[in-house]
């Protein structure tokens, strides 16, 4: 966070993305289905792993679509690349046919065909098509202009130039802090822990301005730049939260 420049190229609309899953009477299901060879690795060949669900966000011909293999195996994840702490994508077991839940492997977008298709297991919603699409492209380090309606908490837009971390939306609006990237942990004199206004973020510490906290309408687009945990989310409106006791506790003495 902090390195990727905006070029034209590097910018996806997510608003496409989504109506051309949507348009597709196979856009925006979850399949089971038999892997491609090519997709496996040789422990899983000729088990029962080979056998998964799939989600399909296009399709590409007569008998080919496009789209992410899932796993249930939410800890290990056997034969992807990263295990996507940050990136995440599940679907839940409580809302789809699933036996457990699934993690969408985004790291590998699979041209299947239709021939490996075995049966069709549910229709995944337009609130976890979005999710899947926006951590794809944001995994890939596009950029991607979306409806604020897409917002979500967590989520890092670039607007006038500065970065805003979402942290906090309802029907109408999203609301964001300001944040600044202040270089490298190891060249920083920033006493981090003794200060309310910093948080630190694969080994880069940036600032929050509370102070400048925007509103974004959920009908404006945008630019999604990035994306930070939950966690680290709830610990900056902490921050807020003692911040402001602090700041209460002074005047009181004075």
């Amino acid at each position: 966070m902090g390195n990727k420049k905006i070029h034209s190229k590097n910018i996806v609309e997510l608003g496409d993305m989504v109506r051309i899953a949507n348009n597709s009477a196979e856009g925006n299901k979850i399949y089971f289905v038999k892997m491609n060879l090519c997709d496996m690795v040789k422990r899983i060949q000729h088990t029962t792993h080979e056998l998964r669900p799939f989600v399909s966000v296009e399709k590409v011909s007569d008998d080919q679509i496009k789209g992410f293999y899932t796993t249930s195996n939410l800890k290990g994840l056997q034969f992807s690349k990263e295990c996507f702490s940050k990136y995440r994508a599940v679907l839940s077991n409580k809302k789809y046919k699933l036996n457990k839940s699934s993690i969408v492997l985004i790291d590998n977008c699979v041209l299947l065909k239709k021939e490996n298709i075995l049966r069709e297991i549910d229709t995944i919603d337009n609130n976890d098509l979005v999710n899947i699409l926006k951590m794809r492209n944001i995994y890939l380090g596009n950029f991607v202009n979306l409806k604020g309606k897409y917002l979500d908490i967590g989520d890092i837009i670039i607007k006038e130039n500065k970065l805003y971390l979402i942290y906090q939306c309802d029907n109408s609006f999203c609301y964001g802090f300001k944040i600044e990237n202040k270089g490298s942990v190891a060249k920083s004199r920033i006493d981090t822990k003794n200060s309310y206004d910093y948080f630190v973020y694969e080994n880069n510490i940036y600032k929050v301005f509370f102070n400048e906290s925007k509103r974004f309408s959920k009908n404006d687009n945008y630019l999604l730049y990035d994306k930070l945990l939950f966690d680290i989310v709830n610990f900056i409106k902490k921050n807020r939260k003692s911040k402001s006791y602090k700041a209460k506790q002074k005047r009181r003495h004075k």
